[in-house]
């Protein structure tokens, strides 16, 4: 973890508002804040904050580099949970699913083909698979968990395949660049397909505010959030905000939507 190499962020990864005065030059005077964090090693890394002023969306100004942060995750398996999953941890795949089937206006094929993104040791396609019988793909930074993930049926996602139901569970938040990730996962959205998407809810302008955490790049809000999905050509069909107890022990709030691509104008 001694090499870090960190990416200047000039335009909040949201909105894609730019920032006044976004030289390095005068970086921390002009931050909303700072944390510094120490790993096992004993590296430490300073990280500046900044809120955006169009959209509200606080988010790094001093990310690390993608090829950083996939060292960093690959070296972590203690950020991707347990490979048993606890009873609390089934009762929130259990809600999301109930969550999707809820407010969902899919018909069955929707959840013939699915690709989960950060799946960790894969709960949730554990929860697809059990309920609906999916045909189950991942994608998985932390290449020791692949192997698990095999061996419960679940396939590496492959590049030339189009999925019915993508989801992001608690993913989003970790790309410096959400917009093209986003972006990219047009190719493999089926053309009737949905997009889930769970991220933490933030403001920082209330008491119930629970702070920062190196891992999180964007600390989105729901108006950060439907900008970000609007410009990159996805239409929610259900959006919610809510407390799961799972969460920090029901103090964190999470944002929830469906998503379909939008429609081409002709």
């Amino acid at each position: 973890m001694s090499l870090f190499s960190h990416q200047i962020q000039t335009r909040c990864p949201a909105c894609d508002q730019g920032r006044p005065g976004s030289q390095l030059s005068g970086f921390d005077s002009n931050a909303l804040f700072s944390n510094m964090y120490t790993f096992t090693d004993g590296t430490a890394v300073t990280i500046f904050h900044d809120l955006c002023a169009s959209c509200g969306v606080v988010y790094q100004l001093n990310p690390l580099t993608e090829e950083s942060m996939a060292t960093y995750y690959n070296e972590s398996a203690s950020h991707f949970g347990s490979k048993t999953a606890s009873p609390s941890r089934l009762q929130l795949v259990e809600r999301q699913l109930d969550w999707i089937e809820a407010v969902s206006d899919f018909q069955d094929n929707h959840t013939t083909t699915i690709l989960d993104i950060g799946c960790g040791h894969g709960h949730f396609l554990d929860g697809c698979k059990n309920r609906w019988e999916s045909t189950t793909s991942f994608i998985e930074t932390n290449l020791r968990l692949t192997s698990i993930l095999e061996s419960k049926n679940h396939n590496q996602f492959e590049s030339s395949t189009q999925y019915n139901l993508i989801c992001c569970i608690q993913v989003l938040e970790h790309f410096v660049d959400p917009s093209n990730f986003l972006l990219d996962l047009l190719d493999n959205l089926s053309v009737t397909g949905l997009v889930f998407i769970e991220v933490p809810c933030h403001t920082f302008h209330d008491n119930t505010e629970l702070g920062a955490c190196f891992e999180h790049v964007t600390y989105f809000n729901s108006t950060g959030l439907m900008r970000l999905l609007d410009r990159t050509g996805y239409c929610p069909i259900a959006f919610e905000i809510a407390y799961d107890s799972y969460y920090c022990d029901g103090r964190s709030r999470t944002i929830r939507a469906l998503c379909k691509r939008k429609l081409q104008k002709s």
